[in-house]
């Protein structure tokens, strides 16, 4: 959690970006205060649209048997996490603009 705090304080604001309103490291757990989002929560709004079947998907990040097969299993989804760390990584050394 720390991590994320520092990242995203180093973050200008940005259209695609949730902005982080403020903190609290006093008591535990650590406290993220994020912007309203009227779609909910990141996961929710997956949930939500999952049913869309004709939207673009990121071929070039996906494991191939999802691809393929259409199934997830263990390894596709630490796959998938790999390289989503991959994108934050490299964004929290891109400065918005």
């Amino acid at each position: 959690m720390i991590t994320e705090l520092c990242v995203m304080k180093r973050l200008k604001s940005h259209n695609h970006v949730v902005q982080m309103i403020g903190y609290s490291t006093r008591g535990d757990p650590l406290l993220l205060i994020l912007e309203y989002m009227p779609s909910g929560d990141l996961l929710g709004y997956l949930r939500i649209s999952r049913g869309h079947h004709d939207a673009r998907l990121p071929v070039e990040w996906m494991p191939r048997e999802s691809l393929f097969l259409g199934e997830s299993s263990t390894k596709s989804d630490v796959y998938v996490i790999n390289i989503s760390i991959s994108i934050m990584q490299w964004l929290s050394n891109y400065h918005f603009q």
